[in-house]
């Protein structure tokens, strides 16, 4: 986008045509919570508060898969763009790994007190946080499962999470 300077050295953006609706894509039973695309931008997935994870094709809007294995809400998700893996959070205090070659739970992540709402994958080391209710992020090994780190101090919901390199 071309951008012109104007008196004061403001930088005002371009004008361009508002956004249009392309389309509305519906499956679920219950209100989408979350949402994350593929990194090579092939697909996306949703979590809902009907308890189900669905994966969409990012081109043509078609559902391709449905993943349940959650007892509440799934609140946030995360596409690995190093591994075929997706990691989902859920009201029922769980966070899970899920092989996209098998479509399969492989590995869980206990440890939160209370809903986890948010995540984040480290871009290069194989971290993973997670954020929730119970007022605090938990550093994972994605690998091993294993609790690294408590991030304490917050005084409320950890609602959204973001992982950078150094």
């Amino acid at each position: 986008m071309k951008q012109r300077t104007r008196e004061g050295g403001l930088v005002k953006p371009e004008w361009h045509a508002p956004w249009k609706l392309m389309r509305v894509i519906q499956g679920h039973l219950g209100w989408v919570q979350s949402i994350a695309i593929d990194p090579a931008n092939k697909f996306f997935v949703t979590g809902s508060s009907d308890r189900s994870i669905k994966v969409w094709d990012l081109a043509s809007g078609k559902r391709l898969l449905t993943l349940t294995g959650h007892v509440n809400a799934v609140r946030g998700l995360a596409v690995s763009d190093r591994h075929p893996y997706m990691f989902s959070a859920s009201e029922d205090k769980s966070v899970k790994c899920w092989d996209l070659e098998t479509n399969r739970i492989i590995r869980h992540y206990h440890g939160h007190l209370s809903g986890v709402y948010s995540l984040a994958l480290h871009p290069t080391l194989d971290v993973l946080i997670s954020g929730g209710r119970d007022s605090c992020a938990r550093v994972w090994d994605m690998r091993t499962s294993k609790e690294v780190h408590i991030l304490g101090g917050h005084t409320n919901t950890v609602a959204s999470l973001i992982a950078q390199d150094a």
